[in-house]
């Protein structure tokens, strides 16, 4: 594998991890909403509350819909990441191998 090619690889690595952190970031942010919006029929149920009619923005839906596509993501980039990151050290390992 040339240099080049190696180079483009710690590059797309370096890039996955920052698209990692920010998707760890917006996860915070989305899981710090459902903290204050989520309102659990379940356990208001158990609380025997009167039944109410709930917004439908308290069931945070599209909170829990980042929160699965953002792991599905992350794990897509991380196996990525590591097979570059194999693919790396197989190169570096040859190279201290050679006779120089």
């Amino acid at each position: 594998m040339k240099n080049s090619s190696l180079l483009l690889l710690i590059k797309l690595s370096l890039a996955l991890c920052l698209i990692t952190f920010v998707l760890t970031i917006s996860d915070f942010m989305a899981l710090h909403d459902v903290m204050h919006d989520y309102v659990s029929k379940g356990v208001l149920e158990a609380h025997q509350t009167t039944p109410i009619i709930l917004p439908e923005w308290t069931d945070t839906k599209l909170e829990w819909q980042w929160i699965n596509f953002s792991g599905i993501v992350r794990i897509g980039f991380l196996l990525l990441n590591t097979v570059a990151l194999i693919i790396c050290f197989r190169r570096f390992s040859k190279t201290e191998m050679s006779p120089a």
